[in-house]
């Protein structure tokens, strides 16, 4: 059985970032689940590989590095803005990050 093609990019997502960082998968069962649905054109992808990203720097400890991300998700398919934290001018096209439009609250 073949695996959906958003499994593959969070997996893609995932060796990206260990390998920036040089770690390796720390051993146990791996699983992935998600209840999104993918081809909508509603950000399903990236949301998924953004959450699987988020949680492997929980995992190691690593402090969150939306510029890493932006480059993850530049390897592995044209993105949408779900994953920055601010309300931002965000080209997809070019994965760029052009400005923050307003103060973030937090």
């Amino acid at each position: 059985m073949r695996k959906p093609a958003s499994s593959r990019r969070h997996e893609r997502g995932s060796r990206s970032l260990l390998e920036h960082y040089g770690e390796s998968p720390r051993p146990g069962r791996w699983e992935y689940f998600s209840e999104l649905e993918v081809g909508k054109r509603m950000a399903s992808s990236t949301a998924d590989i953004v959450a699987t990203v988020r949680c492997l720097f929980n995992l190691y400890d690593i402090a969150y590095d939306q510029r890493l991300v932006t480059h993850i998700l530049n390897r592995i398919e044209r993105a949408d803005s779900v994953f920055i934290d601010e309300y931002a001018l965000y080209l997809s096209g070019r994965h760029q990050v052009i400005g923050q439009v307003c103060p973030s609250s937090t």
